[in-house]
């Protein structure tokens, strides 16, 4: 990916990340409020669902056998990091949490956890057993605009790829 010729960038975390890949480092970054990390872990811990987040190149769960976070695994191709304790693990910024489980479990806690932190998190189904929660109004063409703004380029003279599943 990286690339002299070209400016060449990702777009990580359905846009709460931009990376510049000449240098791999982040060039724009959205994070969750700190207080939410304890709050989602509990709610989940709650409901009997899983949680992750990311770090670096790692999934972070105390499930690492959860077979919901084996599939994000397999579709990000992405290490699983076992912690004894998520909350104590997790004090560094967070783009993105994603909780895990049966849809119809995940169908009916949907909108209870909105109502308790949508007013700060978005929060969206991304397939039946995976709920995803990240930074309000982070989006994909959010980061977009801000890129072509950055690069001094309009959105239409950008080349995008994207990924397979999602």
């Amino acid at each position: 990916m990286r690339s002299k010729k070209y400016e060449t960038y990702i777009i990580a975390f359905n846009g709460g990340t931009i990376i510049e890949c000449s240098s791999m480092k982040s060039i724009w970054e959205k994070w969750m409020p700190g207080e939410s990390i304890t709050f989602l872990y509990k709610f989940a811990m709650e409901h009997e669902i899983g949680i992750v987040t990311y770090e670096d190149e790692n999934i972070i769960t105390e499930t690492p056998e959860n077979e919901y976070v084996l599939e994000e695994q397999k579709i990000n191709k992405m290490t699983i990091k076992k912690v004894d304790s998520f909350c104590d693990y997790v004090k560094f910024p967070v783009t993105k949490c994603l909780m895990v489980g049966d849809g119809d479990i995940l169908e009916n806690i949907e909108t209870k956890l909105k109502e308790e932190v949508g007013q700060m998190l978005s929060i969206y189904r991304s397939a039946p057993y995976f709920l995803e929660i990240m930074p309000l109004n982070i989006t994909k063409d959010g980061a977009l605009s801000w890129l072509s703004a950055y690069s001094a380029k309009t959105e239409h003279s950008l080349r995008i790829s994207g990924a397979l599943f999602r």
